[in-house]
């Protein structure tokens, strides 16, 4: 029986005609408008599939019609979309043909309306409709409409649909969801929930994980309580282990309730299957602290992690043989490796997880995998398999992508919940619609908010205002966002562990990120005006914030000319071959710091001819015999081709000391092999009969057994080797920075920099932003003598004399002006 449509309470209209009423639908259609407006690039292209096809477009919204008819040349998802829109169209029809029940969801509303004298229902009166509309309708509309799909459309995309539609892929349930708010007559102009529009259907792999996120809503939960999370990054491996209790003390003193971290994977398996875990490798010590401290843990084991890490934290040995090998896809060689390393890392952590007792609460699987080229939902889908074999059914998995559509198509992963990053002066609605079209259900996160940006030699250093991130941040913790800030503790990338940007940008050895806690653990301003705020929505902890650690300047240090680098590593070497033509480190077995290769010129006639050394990966310290010709440098195209000032002879020794500054951790070529990686020729002639010898682990820890080469041989602008010693008399030493560079002498200009035995990391002052190296007070020998060691690869400021310095001061320096002011905060393009 039909029942008559229902007439407004004040003006007594039938609904369809009412003003009011008709505003009400076309805010509808605007919310529906800004919806459409971030998904508009996949469904313009319909136009082209459907306007020359019989398709009957009566009943579709307005603003449907008007985007598909839009002109695009955007092909995303083009099959995806066509169905879209007939799945729209039969929803309309539908929605037709069940007149009783359409009339019984238009009484509800009316008597809402009714009730409340308007046509604005809050949140609970649109989830209790909600409810009602799902009982009467929607269920049973679902299974009509899938029956109906079998009309109209051919066997293939009958699958494509079962397999898209209604499987468990984000982006089609939320299609599906919008399609929902077409049949809905209500609005409420105040809450961000209204974008959300909770579902009471349950997809299978959203109900695994109730433990940890409430589908229903947009917050998470833990021990059966809401729980928001605000969560703050830090890596165990960028400091002393001694400093880590202090640097997590100062991270819940600033009202953090949860820290994410990174595995580096290279870190623990630097030798093919040989796998360490010990001193800032304990990654179990380290996350049971944490737990001690009170915080839950976001764990991201990779395998790839970027995290301005050499290589993204892969092993440089899987670049030895590049025969087969395929990274960040289904490829048996990569994945057998991958494979491997998760049988060992991943029981570490099963008794850690938050149901068994430890603090780990999600993992991630893979790492802003959107970014990626692959786009392989087999490679996810693989890795989230083996998580959960060794992780059990119930882990909480999930994923992190730029907050793009193109990004969260390629990243997101069945089983695992999609979450999105970015940063200050982001329209914060926007960002988390396009989370809401891979993730309709559960909280809002974002896994990477940033208070500052990493640093680029050569690039001034990156600063993030206090004041955006504060205006940001606030915004979404008012909402009830989850938000993870990367980084909270940057510290310092130690010894060779920088990664670089493509296309070829060495990242610089402090990570200071212009974080709320800086390089040397630190509290600023930054970390004070975040924690009031954090202070605005969950009570601060009553202990007191702990103290900065004292820092010390311990003056100047004589340093004396030890050896040549180029002796030091032939007469050092623990592996040399001789082969036709120059090979790469990885074929070598070398991972970092240097390989010398040697050829003989038996032309006396070389002066004035050109050596091109293109295929240089990443710097090249060129000698004829022991004296400098030149550098040669990948990222400055104008050095690559040399030519030869000096005399030679009838046999003339051509020596190049090649260094690797840094594996590319980012974008589509992860295949940065070091070394020469072609031929080298002299005017155009190729050379050949090479000898080559690695460093091997020889500048890992600072060089020993150095002996000094005759002086007359020392050319100040050679890779050269410098030592000196220096007494402290403080019981407990402070932290301290090395300065390479002094009133005096000048510039030490660009080399790797040693306290005792450790390797401080790379500086490069005359490149900058960098110029002070951070110096851990627990390095120095308290009442003994310590020693600095410098490899200096260019030019020291000794000139011809024996001896110089270098100073320790008290204060770092971070932002030498350099000669690019600018770079784009926050964004890394797809390569």
């Amino acid at each position: 029986m039909h029942v008559e449509y229902p007439r407004c309470p004040k003006c007594q209209y039938p609904l369809v005609k009412c003003k009011r009423y008709s505003t009400l639908i076309k805010k509808i259609h605007g919310r529906l408008d800004k919806f459409y407006s971030g998904t508009e690039t996949l469904l313009v292209d319909t136009l082209r599939q459907r306007l020359n096809r019989s398709i009957d477009y009566t009943g579709l919204p307005e603003n449907i019609v008007d985007i598909i008819r839009r002109d695009s040349d955007n092909n995303r998802q083009k099959k995806l979309c066509d169905l879209f829109i007939h799945v729209v169209g039969l929803f309309q029809n539908l929605k037709k043909q069940v007149s009783t029940e359409r009339d019984k969801i238009l009484e509800a509303v009316y008597e809402h309306v009714k009730k409340n004298d308007s046509l604005f229902l809050t949140r609970q009166q649109w989830l209790d409709l909600e409810h009602e509309y799902n009982r009467l309708v929607f269920i049973d509309r679902f299974k009509t409409l899938k029956e109906a799909l079998t009309n109209g459309f051919n066997q293939s995309e009958i699958q494509t649909l079962n397999d898209n539609l209604f499987g468990p892929n984000q982006f089609t349930q939320s299609i599906c969801q919008k399609c929902k708010t077409l049949l809905y007559y209500a609005d409420d102009d105040n809450d961000i929930w209204q974008t959300i529009l909770p579902d009471q259907l349950k997809w299978d792999e959203y109900e695994k994980d109730q433990h940890i996120c409430d589908r229903k809503w947009m917050m998470c939960s833990k021990d059966g309580k809401p729980f928001q999370y605000i969560s703050g990054s830090i890596h165990m491996y960028r400091m002393p282990r001694e400093y880590w209790n202090d640097r997590l003390e100062k991270m819940w003193a600033a009202g953090l309730n949860a820290i994410q971290t990174y595995v580096f994977w290279d870190q623990h398996e630097l030798v093919e299957g040989v796998y360490n875990f010990d001193d800032t490798n304990d990654l179990v010590a380290f996350l049971q602290l944490a737990q001690k401290i009170g915080f839950v843990v976001i764990l991201r084991v990779g395998p790839y992690i970027c995290g301005e890490h050499e290589f993204g934290g892969f092993p440089w040995w899987l670049l030895r043989d590049l025969t087969d090998i395929q990274f960040r896809q289904m490829n048996s060689v990569y994945l057998n490796a991958v494979t491997r390393w998760m049988s060992v890392l991943l029981p570490k952590i099963r008794p850690l997880l938050y149901n068994n007792g430890g603090p780990v609460i999600t993992v991630q699987v893979e790492n802003e995998y959107g970014s990626y080229k692959a786009c392989d939902h087999d490679y996810t889908s693989y890795l989230r398999d083996i998580f959960r074999q060794y992780l059990g059914d119930n882990v909480a998995l999930f994923t992190t992508d730029c907050n793009g559509p193109h990004y969260l198509e390629c990243g997101t992963t069945k089983g695992a919940y999609s979450t999105v990053d970015f940063g200050i002066k982001t329209n914060i609605t926007e960002a988390f619609s396009y989370q809401r079209m891979y993730a309709p259900h559960g909280p809002l996160v974002n896994s990477e908010f940033y208070p500052g940006w990493l640093d680029i030699w050569g690039i001034n250093h990156a600063k993030v205002s206090t004041s955006d991130i504060i205006k940001t941040l606030d915004e979404m913790l008012s909402i009830g966002v989850n938000v993870n800030i990367y980084m909270f503790f940057g510290g310092t990338n130690f010894g060779f562990t920088s990664g670089a940007d493509p296309d070829y940008q060495p990242q610089t050895t402090s990570y200071d990120y212009d974080a709320p806690i800086s390089e040397a653990g630190d509290i600023n301003s930054k970390y004070l005006a975040i924690r009031a705020l954090i202070g605005k929505y969950s009570p601060l902890p009553s202990t007191p914030i702990p103290g900065n650690n004292t820092k010390k300047a311990y003056g100047s240090v004589q340093l004396s000319f030890k050896q040549s680098l180029l002796s030091y590593i032939q007469s050092h070497s623990p592996y040399c071959e001789t082969s036709m033509y120059p090979k790469r480190f990885e074929e070598l077995g070398q991972n970092q710091a240097f390989v010398v290769y040697s050829t003989v010129l038996k032309d006396p006639e070389v002066q004035g001819k050109v050596l091109d050394l293109s295929g240089i990966r990443d710097r090249a310290y060129v000698l004829l015999g022991e004296k400098s010709i030149g550098i040669a440098y990948r990222a400055n195209s104008s050095s690559i081709k040399l030519t030869i000032e000096a005399p030679g002879n009838q046999e003339t020794y051509l020596n190049i000391i090649v260094e690797n500054m840094g594996r590319l951790n980012f974008g589509d070529n992860l295949f940065d092999t070091k070394g020469l990686i072609s031929n080298i020729t002299l005017n155009g002639q190729i050379l050949s009969n090479w000898t080559m010898c690695i460093s091997g682990s020889l500048f890992d820890q600072a060089p020993t057994n150095l002996t000094m080469n005759k002086f007359q041989d020392f050319d100040p602008n050679a890779p050269n080797i410098y030592s000196g010693n220096f007494s402290v008399t403080d019981k407990v030493p402070s932290d301290t920075f090395l300065l390479p560079t002094t009133v005096s002498n000048g510039y030490w200009e660009k080399g790797i920099a040693y306290i005792n035995k450790y390797n401080l990391g790379r500086y490069w002052p005359v490149m900058g932003p960098q110029v002070t190296l951070y110096t851990p007070g627990i390095w120095l020998n308290p009442s003994t003598t310590n020693s600095i060691t410098m490899i200096e690869l260019q030019s020291s400021p000794c000139g011809s004399k024996q001896t110089c310095s270098i100073e320790l001061v008290d204060c770092p320096i971070l932002d030498k002006p350099t000669l690019v002011s600018e770079r784009l905060l926050f964004k890394r393009q797809r390569y």
